[in-house]
């Protein structure tokens, strides 16, 4: 089997929840977009369903960034819970954060990496909370009141697309071709608008303009959270491990050249998966392409 036959690179699957032959498996999506999107999903769903009463939404009470937060900071969990709940009265608001997030955070997941799109698009999320918590320490209100949605995330999920690819083209409003710099542009500039404005039509501009900010940042900064986060933190891998490792070669020596070859290949493929191929030196990809000749080559005897 060649290293491009192995699971690492299958990115658009659906891995097993549990092992087993034929018949219908529960499945959890393999890339963090999708995992993003589903569970932001089935939380607005759990939220309409199961928490909705004639009080109010005791879910979005629970995981809603309100703005005294800091005064309890047991509750600081807020500060990504937030992402979680969206207005439970219309579903155009959950929707429309989750396609942003789908329609431009694929290509840069399929850039950066698995886990270095899920720790930028968290990362995204926390500095939204910050920025709001922030305004709401310097600007008080007589009565605390709740933030909700993903909006921080999808606005630098968008954000660092356009610093990327600013010539793409996009539809605004389905309709009208731009370039993708325009489109930042426009976001960032109806924020700041209602950051000046005394009506911000109940639009959280603080989160989106935190969301900006760190999109701004990741990208002039060129930061690689995967290189901040151990790798402790990644959970754990629910792909199958091959039972049996067949050796062609007779020679001891030569086999253990090809296991040591293998763990390379593997810890690569695996740098590749959470951190992007930009991450590969030159060393690594000279690596890869001479175990790429040597599977081949044993492929075709």
């Amino acid at each position: 089997m060649g290293i491009y036959d192995r699971d690492y690179e299958r990115q658009g699957q659906w891995r097993d929840s549990y092992g087993g032959g034929g018949g219908i498996q529960l499945r959890f999506p393999e890339t963090s977009v999708n995992r993003i999107v589903l569970v932001t999903l089935l939380a607005y769903l759990v939220e309409v369903v199961f928490f909705s009463s004639p009080d109010g939404n005791l879910w979005v009470r629970w995981l809603s960034l309100w703005s005294n937060w800091f005064y309890f900071p047991w509750e600081a969990y807020q500060l990504l819970t937030y992402s979680l709940v969206h207005d439970p009265h219309s579903i155009w608001h959950v929707a429309g954060n989750m396609f942003g997030v789908w329609m431009f955070g694929r290509q840069l997941e399929q850039r950066f990496g698995s886990r270095e799109f899920m720790l930028y698009y968290l990362g995204a999320v926390l500095a939204g909370g910050l920025a709001i918590t922030l305004y709401n320490v310097v600007v008080p209100s007589a009565q605390p009141f709740p933030t909700l949605g993903a909006s921080a995330g999808t606005v630098a999920v968008i954000l660092l697309y356009a610093l990327l690819y600013p010539h793409q083209t996009v539809l605004l409003f389905a309709v009208f071709p731009i370039p993708m710099w325009v489109l930042g542009a426009f976001i960032v500039g109806q924020d700041v608008m209602r950051a000046l404005s005394t009506d911000a039509d109940g639009v959280s501009f603080q989160g989106h303009l935190g969301g900006a900010a760190f999109a701004a940042a990741y990208h002039f900064q060129r930061w690689r959270l995967s290189n901040w986060v151990p790798q402790e933190f990644k959970l754990p891998s629910l792909k199958r491990r091959p039972k049996l490792r067949v050796h062609t070669a007779p020679d001891d020596e030569q086999n253990e050249s090809q296991d040591k070859l293998r763990d390379e290949v593997d810890r690569i493929l695996k740098k590749i998966s959470d951190q992007g191929s930009d991450s590969l030196t030159s060393k690594e990809k000279r690596l890869m392409q001479r175990a790429s000749r040597e599977f081949k080559g044993r492929r075709q005897l």
